[in-house]
């Protein structure tokens, strides 16, 4: 036994962590996810704009509606698994590497099963949607040709979160930057000789490409780290499935319909898809909100799981990110309103009256990240089925504010009240929660919970 334990402290990961500070850890990652993401975003968004030049206003349109139902189906196939993979794998990877292992087995496994039913299931139902969903019959196949996009699209978020746990920020980014340069080459040279359905294969071929790049890096980042992922035995860890992952499948399944309906009812009402144009500009401002915090959080929830994985404390820790990205957020929201009508101009003319929808949505922004930093003491403490009920009353919220003032607001401000009410109550439940488990004498013990 005391062989194991002098073994297990001299493993790379344990000692290099053991000597590096959480905020060098942070730096080192955020640094690799900023330039990572940052490039990666400008390289599809150049792509997009080929794309959109070769086969046209229309065909482009259809091409991203067909994207955004593949990675609808893809984001419930594998909702919760990337995050249960983070979770895990940053708790085990120091002190117990053969779990971690059979964790990744248990989750490969799972993943690549989800994701081949949701693709068979956009498969079977391609000519219903395209016939009484879109009112587009002829795009059924184009639809079943998106449908293999599903199941890549799953697994490799399974395998970026599984990166995230190692704290593989550098061969994550990596990964990402060729993905997206991959993707955009592919896409923009099949949209030029083949128009729609030419766009559409590329997407299933990078996203095969991406799938093969990041499971290699996967397996490089664990056997660097002594993890062996293993599929023998790997059942043994169902118990993070039902503890973990399935509430958190739960609460971004729930979340996702909450967010669908709240988008369908707004294209019902009267003028419907301007409505949906003026949340969409609003969004993109809310976004550039959410992008520094994100990287914070993205980062920091593998270092505070493995602080707490080693008995470390992380109260100090994770207030300190609660406040750095809220503050972060204020000043950032106060200097998107300040430009909020320069930027709706660069939109067009018919976005000039949005800009109390637009000041509506970053103040939406700021709720959001001060409840997303809260909620991540749930993931590390494991808590997920509270997580899952917060995101049920948060999907019910939104969606009944925004039906209750759908006819006495504009569409756009209905949906916006709906998201400050929930996001109200959330970092209300949020701050209870964590409260009550940052200041218990098991946290304060710095036990950890065992599956």
């Amino acid at each position: 036994m005391a062989t194991n334990d002098m073994m297990t402290s001299q493993r790379p990961d344990s000692v290099t962590h053991s000597k590096d500070a959480p905020l060098s850890r942070f730096l080192r990652g955020a640094s690799w996810v900023f330039a990572g993401t940052v490039i990666a975003q400008a390289i599809n968004i150049a792509g997009t704009l080929l794309v959109a030049r070769f086969i046209g206003k229309l065909a482009f349109g259809q091409f991203g509606m067909i994207q955004s139902t593949a990675l609808m189906f893809a984001s419930i196939a594998g909702a919760g698994f990337g995050i249960t993979a983070t979770r895990f794998v940053s708790l085990y990877r120091s002190t117990d590497p053969d779990r971690a292992g059979r964790v990744l087995g248990m989750l490969t496994f799972t993943t690549a099963c989800t994701g081949v039913l949701f693709a068979v299931a956009l498969l079977t139902c391609s000519s219903s949607l395209a016939q009484h969903a879109f009112n587009a019959s002829g795009l059924s196949t184009a639809l079943s040709l998106g449908s293999l996009y599903v199941a890549f699209v799953t697994m490799n978020g399974f395998q970026l979160g599984a990166l995230a746990g190692l704290e593989a920020f550098k061969e994550s980014a990596f990964g990402s930057m060729v993905q997206a340069a991959f993707n955009a080459i592919c896409v923009v040279l099949f949209a030029h000789l083949w128009g729609l359905y030419g766009a559409i294969v590329a997407l299933n071929l990078s996203g095969l490409a991406g799938y093969l790049l990041l499971h290699k890096i996967l397996a490089d980042a664990c056997r660097k780290r002594g993890i062996n992922i293993t599929y023998h035995s790997a059942w043994k860890e169902y118990s993070a499935f039902v503890s973990f992952g399935l509430p958190a499948a739960v609460a971004g399944i729930v979340g996702n319909i909450a967010i669908w309906g709240c988008y369908a009812i707004t294209a019902n009402a009267s003028n419907g898809f301007k409505e949906l144009g003026a949340i969409s500009a609003a969004n993109n401002l809310r976004q550039a909100i959410l992008f520094v915090p994100g990287i914070v959080n993205r980062v920091m929830l593998p270092i505070n799981c493995n602080q707490h994985g080693r008995r470390q404390p992380i109260r100090e820790i994770i207030l300190r990110q609660f406040y750095f990205t809220v503050i972060f957020a204020i000043i950032a929201a106060l200097i998107m309103i300040v430009a909020a009508p320069y930027a709706l101009r660069l939109s067009g003319k018919e976005f000039a009256g949005d800009n109390y929808v637009v000041i509506l949505f970053l103040c939406v922004a700021v709720l959001e990240v001060a409840a997303a930093s809260l909620g991540q003491v749930l993931v590390i403490r494991s808590r997920m089925w509270l997580q899952a009920a917060n995101m049920a009353l948060w999907g019910i919220v939104l969606f009944c504010v925004s039906f209750a003032l759908m006819h006495s607001y504009r569409p756009a401000i209905a949906v916006g009240d709906g998201y400050l009410a929930a996001w109200i109550i959330s970092i209300i439940l949020y701050g209870i929660c964590t409260y009550k488990l940052l200041s218990s004498k098991q946290s304060e013990s710095l036990a950890c919970e065992v599956l």
